[in-house]
């Protein structure tokens, strides 16, 4: 890649990072380790390998499409197209057209994603191919969530006509929609070919993964002791909690039961300002004082 791209690439991963701590926040695995970087993990199989790989790669891609846009990048374009191919016309006789320098999703992600004719098929494993799989599910996971901003056109406030943007949205959704697809990844089976992954269906049969399933192929680890080799310290010293909330996937993992890998855990008395003594002044105006409370907090052992 060119050397001015590396700067945006540099960007991408530090986003991809901050997202994926604020996505694993409550988990045994928060995503971070002793020299706060992902790349230690990216050797493994893991779940949490496979979401490391998606979130970088639309990290990347999400920088790079932003640059594309603000016309940094010598390699994007405003691709030109037809009025024909771009305009949409309703029933009513309204229309909509499709501006044709929305957010370039697809040729910010040619400079992340590495050309097949430069792999050769002898070197193909399965580790390979569930990099590249889950890679693509990260690019995947922002033209997914574009979303389309309109502007209307026409006479005294009509809508006659729409012009229109496809663009990002912000990175924390783009986060919460791979994390959906780390809790449904599905294990890979190593394939006879070495050519195609496959993953395990009804019936004892088996069948080629789908374009937007994360994938595995290796147990992760439970995350509660540490490991050097992962660079990983483990949960004790980390905040859980006695009063854990319910996520659509159960309950949460912050939970002292969970965290703390039945070790237990201590409790701390933080003081802290809050407000108190609040009051209506002049209907609808609220004035607080401050007040010094103290509160617990439960560290694992």
């Amino acid at each position: 890649k060119p050397p001015f791209i590396l700067d945006f690439v540099r960007d991408g991963i530090k986003k991809a990072q901050s997202e994926c701590e604020q996505q694993f926040q409550r988990n045994r695995w928060n995503c971070t380790s002793v020299d706060n970087h992902l790349f230690k993990i990216l050797s493994r199989g893991y779940k949490e390998s496979a979401f490391s790989f998606a979130i970088l790669s639309a990290g990347i891609t999400y920088m790079l499409t932003n640059a594309c846009g603000e016309g940094l990048l010598p390699e994007c374009y405003c691709e030109k197209s037809k009025a024909s191919n771009n305009t949409f016309h309703y029933t009513n006789g309204s229309s909509w057209h499709m501006n044709e320098c929305s957010d370039n999703v697809e040729v910010a992600s040619k400079l992340v994603l590495e050309p097949p004719t430069t792999r050769s098929r002898r070197n193909v494993d399965t580790k390979a191919l569930v990099v590249e799989h889950n890679n693509r599910l990260g690019i995947q996971a922002l033209q997914n969530t574009l979303t389309l901003e309109c502007k209307c056109h026409g006479i005294s406030g009509t809508c006659a006509t729409k012009t229109c943007l496809r663009k990002m949205p912000s990175f924390s959704l783009i986060g919460d929609y791979l994390n959906h697809k780390f809790h449904l990844a599905r294990r890979v089976l190593h394939s006879r070919s070495g050519y195609e992954l496959r993953v395990p269906a009804k019936g004892g049969q088996t069948r080629q993964p789908r374009l937007d399933e994360l994938l595995y192929y290796e147990k992760s680890p439970s995350f509660c002791l540490p490991d050097p080799d992962l660079g990983w310290a483990g949960t004790s010293g980390r905040e859980c909690s006695l009063y854990p909330s319910v996520s659509m996937y159960g309950r949460s993992r912050d939970s002292c039961d969970t965290l703390c890998c039945q070790r237990g855990y201590y409790t701390r008395y933080q003081t802290v300002e809050v407000d108190c003594n609040c009051r209506y002044v002049h209907c609808c105006e609220v004035r607080c004082e401050r007040c010094n409370t103290t509160r617990p907090l439960h560290y694992c052992r």
